[in-house]
């Protein structure tokens, strides 16, 4: 039956209407996968960007120690994340690593693959040291060492074992960039990867490594270097060349192959010079002792914020052998002292002359019941440090009016410690002098330079001033000056002892 007009006009809006229907749902639906697609690729770039960091969980104030529990990992965006900043928990305990001579170890991320002409590994150690030293000739270079963990001899300490480190008693030889050729040098004839550390190339740590490098000449065919001002041939015994220095035979290693094309892994082709070195075995090492330095705030730091090494420093206070928590009641104290702050112990003497005796100390205040001792407070002092203070505190009894106190630093994480001005007695430099094996190696050495050489006549002068005032109290009065002092503080520690014995109790 045909259908009249009004129902074919309807029928034809109603097939519009739903084709239009589909069309825009379409659209909406290619809108949201266009939508859909371009947020997975906002969050997969948004997680590429992403850098693990260590943050604060706490405030902390300016000098107060950084400690890895007050650290927490958390991923931020790498676009507002400084360089310098500290992915991990280990990268700040490296940060903090010395050896007992005070020199900081350095690590370097130089164990990655590098593929040498024979398609072995070659991988570098990650921690080392650069030290200035002066040789026989009295000339002074900073040489690198690197220094071994060995895993397979461990220590006993403290209940728990640890591993050795070592270093070589020569340092790793370092190559000019002209010796490197896209990351290579010759050594013994074979092609070895160099990496750049400090400004210099080094390679892998062998028992024999180039020493002085000799001049050379060639002629015929053979090899000639000069030494002492004189011509040598370089002569041949099996693998090992050597030249005759009068009656002395100085082994040699040859780097380089002259006039011989040696493909590298790009492709190049490269031609060397031949140059001779001087032996020198690192078959010895020597055990290097690693401690870590505690780190300090440089400034006062929110919770939160992200830990980077300009925010931190290494305090002064090295955790040696020696390092003891010592504990004074006869220091004037300032009224508004807090655990954790920084201060110098200083004694002024009758005449006005102030001398400082303990410098950048950290401050604690013993408690009792959960609240601070009046006259009390706890520093961690070395045996050298010690020793100092005690000589000024019995030196403060001799002189009737010197005052052994405190002073404060205002950014005790900027401000660098300062250096004790006190010069101790005869009896106690004579301690020094004798080269006492409780004080370690790097405070004997600080101790020389402040009390000889260049600083001799300074510090007799120091120590002539404070003799004069003491000897203004006669010899007797000395004495019995000192041993009231002493009376008084055995007494002042006997009643706190009690006092804490009675909260305990309580």
């Amino acid at each position: 039956m045909a259908k009249n007009p009004m129902q074919r006009r309807a029928n034809t809006s109603f097939l519009l209407g739903m084709l239009i229907t589909l069309l825009v749902a379409a659209l909406i639906i290619g809108f949201l996968v266009v939508q859909l697609v371009n947020s997975r690729k906002e969050i997969e770039a948004l997680q590429t960007s992403k850098r693990t960091v260590l943050v604060l969980n706490q405030s902390v104030t300016s000098g107060q120690t950084i400690t890895t529990d007050m650290l927490n990992s958390q991923s931020v965006d790498s676009s507002v994340v400084p360089e310098n900043a500290f992915a991990d928990k280990n990268m700040l305990l490296d940060y903090s690593l010395e050896d007992e001579y005070g020199n900081s170890l350095r690590t370097t991320q130089i164990t990655k693959e590098v593929q040498i002409v024979n398609g072995n590994r070659q991988e570098f150690d990650e921690l080392y040291i650069i030290m200035s030293e002066e040789d026989r000739n009295g000339n002074i270079s900073s040489n690198l060492y690197k220094i071994r963990e060995v895993t397979e001899d461990k220590v006993l300490q403290s209940g728990e074992e640890y591993n050795k480190y070592y270093r070589y008693n020569n340092p790793e030889f370092a190559y000019d960039e002209a010796d490197v050729v896209n990351g290579y040098v010759y050594v013994n004839d074979q092609l070895e990867a160099v990496e750049q550390i400090e400004g210099r190339y080094y390679t892998r740590h062998l028992n024999e490594q180039p020493g002085e490098r000799y001049q050379t000449t060639s002629s015929g065919g053979r090899y000639y270097v000069q030494a002492n001002n004189t011509t040598a041939e370089v002569q041949q015994d099996g693998d090992q060349y050597f030249f005759m220095n009068g009656s002395t035979r100085v082994n040699l290693i040859k780097v380089g192959i002259e006039n011989v094309d040696q493909s590298i892994t790009n492709g190049q082709n490269v031609s060397l010079e031949v140059k001779f070195y001087a032996v020198q075995d690192n078959s010895e090492k020597t055990e290097w002792i690693i401690a870590q330095t505690p780190l300090i705030a440089k400034v006062s730091l929110a919770e939160k914020t992200v830990m980077t090494n300009s925010l931190v420093t290494k305090t002064t206070e090295r955790v040696t052998k020696d390092l003891r928590r010592q504990e004074y009641n006869i220091i004037a104290l300032p009224s508004q002292i807090q655990t954790g702050e920084y201060i110098d112990i200083r004694l002024r003497l009758p005449d006005g002359t102030d001398y400082i005796v303990a410098s950048h100390k950290e401050v604690e205040i013993p408690t009792i019941s959960g609240i601070d001792t009046i006259n009390n407070i706890i520093v961690q002092l070395s045996e050298d440090e010690i020793l100092l203070m005690s000589n000024a505190i019995v030196e403060s009894y001799m002189m009737p009016g010197s005052l052994l106190y405190a002073t404060r630093y205002v950014e005790p994480g900027l401000q660098d410690s300062a250096t004790p001005t006190y010069v101790p007695s005869n009896d106690v430099l004579a301690l020094f002098n004798e080269r006492n094996s409780n004080i370690t190696q790097i405070a004997l050495r600080e101790l020389q330079e402040r009390y000889t050489n260049a600083n001799a006549e300074a510090a007799a002068n120091i120590r002539n001033n404070i003799n004069s005032e003491i000897e203004k109290t006669e010899e007797d009065d000395r004495i019995d000056a000192v041993i009231e002092g002493t009376d008084e503080e055995l007494v002042r520690i006997q009643e706190e002892r009690q006092l804490y014995i009675d909260s305990l109790s309580n």
